[in-house]
């Protein structure tokens, strides 16, 4: 009776800390995890960026040997790690927009609106990228606002991940377009004399069925089978 009366003298903020605290969300831990993500970020894009000169030279001399299919191979690593590492400096934006505000989203029961689409997108890639600060931070988010929350924000429920960055963590590969232009741009920083062929053109074409099939795929949902079959044969 006497704990009950001592939280209703309480502000109502305080009471919603004193609450986070007994179910495990602890400020104190959030912001360290926060800062702790950044430098992490910053390290991981440091020695990704190293590592994409050293695949780029490669790339630049597969080109100039003339092994071009090779090269495009290899380019898409590059490419997926040129995505990685813009989807890390989102990601960083938003620790540091969470640490900044984190007193704030602190003192309210429900997310706040303004941090909606920042607390979701952290939720959201916490499981898809190799950061171990990051899981932490969503623990203590899915303490905060509760496991209902946290399933809305990894299915993306209501939409409010930031498109940008599942954009660039999609497993979609590169287009033929996008490769062709990294390989130029290569081509271009290298000075290395390269004319992109068609690669691949004759494979596609090779696979869209002929006009005669076309007819005949045409006449397979109107005919008897028995037709079909003799039609075909010969």
């Amino acid at each position: 009776m006497l704990l009950y009366l001592y939280y209703i003298s309480f502000p109502l903020t305080q009471y919603y800390f004193i609450m986070d605290f007994l179910w495990g969300y602890q400020e104190a831990k959030l912001k360290p995890y926060l800062k702790m993500a950044v430098q992490r970020l910053q390290i991981t894009n440091s020695k990704k960026g190293n590592s994409v000169k050293f695949q780029k030279r490669d790339i630049a001399k597969l080109l100039e040997d003339g092994k071009e299919e090779k090269a495009r191979i290899k380019v898409e690593h590059v490419i997926r790690e040129d995505f990685s590492m813009e989807s890390n400096e989102i990601i960083e934006l938003l620790c540091e927009l969470l640490h900044e505000r984190v007193r704030h989203m602190s003192s309210q029961k429900e997310c706040p609106l303004d941090l909606v689409e920042c607390v979701s997108t952290l939720i959201w890639c916490a499981d898809r990228v190799d950061i171990a600060e990051l899981a932490e931070v969503k623990k203590q988010l899915l303490y905060k606002f509760g496991k209902a929350f946290g399933e809305e924000a990894v299915g993306n429920m209501r939409g409010k991940v930031n498109e940008r960055l599942m954009a660039k963590l999609s497993v979609i590969p590169p287009s033929a377009h996008l490769v062709v232009s990294y390989l130029q741009e290569i081509a271009k920083e290298y000075k290395v004399d390269w004319v992109a062929t068609d690669i691949g053109v004759n494979d596609l074409t090779s696979a869209v069925p002929t006009r005669k099939w076309r007819m005949r795929l045409h006449w397979f949902h109107i005919c008897p089978i028995h037709i079909i079959f003799k039609w075909c044969v010969i």
